[in-house]
């Protein structure tokens, strides 16, 4: 899902951060309503950005940082339990480096 968005965006010169980040948030909130797997959409939301960046000659950390953005967005206003298994899904997935993933939960870079 995050992959087409971007790379439609990209086709029409659209704001490629901003499309990935509402898609990851979307795909995320989308799940979430119909009793799906929240952490396997945030991670996936993901990995569609940074296989997206790669289609389109993105910079994948970027797109991956929107996308963990959008999909932080979803945990917050989906809040308790489900929240909790977003944030949880990223900071446990393999493809996505701690360091990012720590900085955006914190705010912090080192």
């Amino acid at each position: 899902m995050v992959s087409g968005a971007v790379e439609g965006v990209k086709e029409v010169g659209g704001d490629v951060g901003g499309a990935t980040r509402e898609a990851a948030h979307g795909a995320v909130k989308g799940v979430q309503e119909v009793g799906g797997d929240v952490g396997e959409a945030a991670v996936s939301a993901v990995d569609g950005a940074i296989k997206a960046a790669h289609n389109i000659g993105g910079d994948s950390g970027e797109l991956a940082k929107d996308a963990v953005l959008g999909t932080l967005k979803a945990a917050d206003e989906i809040g308790g339990e489900a929240g909790g298994i977003v944030r949880k899904a990223l900071l446990n997935a393999v493809a996505l480096p701690h360091d990012i993933i720590d900085a955006l939960l914190t705010g912090k870079t080192e």
